[in-house]
């Protein structure tokens, strides 16, 4: 009976570790893969091949795929790119399930949505 009971410990114990979720972390390389928006009539999503990539590092550092060294400000959902000369501001979400999958809204520097009918920019962590 002990060995059963124990065996039902380490079961329940190993479950609960796989299940849980990992955390968001901006930090790493992210690739986009995917286009999503809205005609007005219907929304669409394309497929992206050798998509853009930005590598978001300590200390607010970004870097390209073209080897371009920049900084960024994330707080909130709201992220600001400075790269080769370029100001990007984003509305970031993320995915709950997956915290590897993010989407980023492009928006104006006042954080004012530029896509009437919505888009977004899916980008998945390498």
């Amino acid at each position: 009976m002990k060995k059963i009971i124990t065996c039902l410990f380490l079961t329940l114990v190993l479950n609960s570790c796989k299940s849980q979720t990992k955390g968001f972390t901006i930090l790493g390389k992210w690739q986009a893969v995917e286009y999503s928006g809205s005609d007005g009539a219907k929304g669409f999503t394309h497929k992206i091949s050798n998509g853009e990539i930005f590598i978001f590092e300590m200390k607010n550092i970004v870097k390209d795929k073209l080897g371009n060294i920049g900084t960024y400000t994330f707080q909130n959902n709201k992220l600001h790119i400075e790269l080769a000369e370029q100001d990007r501001y984003y509305t970031l979400y993320y995915d709950e399930i997956n915290p590897e999958r993010i989407f980023l809204n492009p928006v104006t520097s006042d954080y004012q949505i530029i896509c009437d009918e919505g888009c977004a920019f899916t980008y998945e962590k390498q």
